[in-house]
């Protein structure tokens, strides 16, 4: 589940 969120954060910053 961690992991998860920190991949999300990852490509919203990308993708800003």
């Amino acid at each position: 589940m961690l992991t998860e969120l920190s991949g999300k954060k990852t490509k919203k910053q990308e993708f800003g």
